[in-house]
């Protein structure tokens, strides 16, 4: 686990001051078998392999480079300086607004800095997933956590895309694919909280066969009225009524249907669920047309709103993930054995 080294780390000299003017004390006093080096490293932070003082638990201690905040804020000046001459000498592109796309993702980033947040996400998505059978969240050490250092146990088992190595346990992969599927239907239609990166490397199997959602710094939400149109419009397509789903994709945007040619969209719609057909038949489509809603909705002069845009890359991860366990897989088939939670959902009267 956690063998990713995505850039070169901080000296150790320089990750254990920050562990220790976080924690308040010097390293032993809060763990056994530190080590000497990490055991993965991003942008943002490195992850370390350490033994909680006196007990036989093993976890895993993430934390943040030194600096990385102002590093952040100096990139997001540069980017917003950026898409200020980018609107000026492409009228075409003002439409999209794209300092204030800038703007929102450097809120976004600097949220991801403050580890305090992650924590409490790793807590909220605990209980939302205490109801869907093979996936859990990793056990959070709250005592050994600041808002620069995030202490979790650590995950004995295997990244999703490291399945295929000779030393990986031999699972099952369909119970992996239900299982995964059904725990980001939840969080998406359901809670309208979900876990926004999720690709191979923050999503671990363990030595049981449970998926473990890791890395839960970045997040979507999604407002009760946002998430009762975004279930609109997928049961629409998913029962191949594109009409009442251009209408509700109206609606996610903040449109009027007067703005829009409804007919078009339609058309552009049915031709997407043409496309997922297809390729849910087995049909190599990959190097011709790759349809994306979101291409489709700024094709048809729509601007959907940040929580859109980061389901849809979010549902698109889910998928490249799913296929990878089974190339065969019949995605949309998938979603729709799903839809039975969301319709229950929405019968319950003190649904959130």
């Amino acid at each position: 686990m956690y063998k990713r080294q995505a850039v070169p780390p901080e000296p150790m000299e320089t990750i254990r001051a920050t562990l220790e003017a976080e924690l308040g004390g010097p390293v032993e006093q809060f763990f056994d078998d530190f080590p000497s080096e990490t055991v993965a490293a991003a942008s943002i932070g490195q992850v370390l392999k350490a033994r909680v003082k006196g007990t036989d638990e093993w976890v895993a201690v993430k934390v943040q480079r030194a600096d990385i905040l102002r590093t952040i804020k100096a990139d997001i000046k540069i980017m917003k300086d950026l898409s200020r001459l980018l609107a000026r000498a492409f009228d075409s592109i003002e439409r999209f607004d794209p300092e204030g796309t800038v703007e929102e993702f450097g809120i976004m980033v600097v949220r991801e800095l403050d580890y305090t947040l992650e924590a409490r996400n790793i807590q909220r998505f605990s209980d939302n997933m205490a109801s869907v059978q093979g996936v859990r969240l990793p056990k959070l050490y709250l005592g050994l956590s600041t808002g620069k250092v995030l202490t979790t146990e650590y995950i004995d088992g295997v990244a999703l895309d490291e399945l295929n190595a000779p030393d990986a346990p031999d699972l099952d992969r369909d119970p992996l694919i239900k299982a995964l599927s059904a725990a980001f239907i939840k969080q998406i239609f359901v809670d309208g909280f979900f876990h926004a990166d999720p690709h191979h490397g923050n999503l671990m199997v363990d030595r049981e066969g449970q998926i473990v959602l890791i890395d839960l710094g970045a997040v979507g939400y999604l407002d009760a009225t946002t998430r009762e149109e975004v279930i609109d419009f997928y049961m629409a397509m998913m029962s191949g009524d594109e009409e009442s789903a251009a209408v509700a994709m109206v609606d996610i945007c903040g449109s009027s249907l007067g703005k829009v040619n409804l007919s078009r969209l339609s058309q552009d719609l049915r031709d997407y669920l043409d496309y997922l057909d297809l390729r849910g038949k087995g049909v190599d489509l990959d190097k011709g047309i790759n349809q994306k809603v979101v291409d489709i909705l700024l094709r048809n002069g729509l601007n959907p709103p940040t929580s859109y845009v980061l389901l849809d890359r979010t549902m698109m991860h889910i998928e490249f993930v799913a296929r990878s366990l089974d190339p065969k897989l019949d995605y949309m088939a998938m979603a729709r054995s799903n839809l039975g939670m969301v319709a229950r959902e929405r019968l319950m009267p003190d649904r959130k």
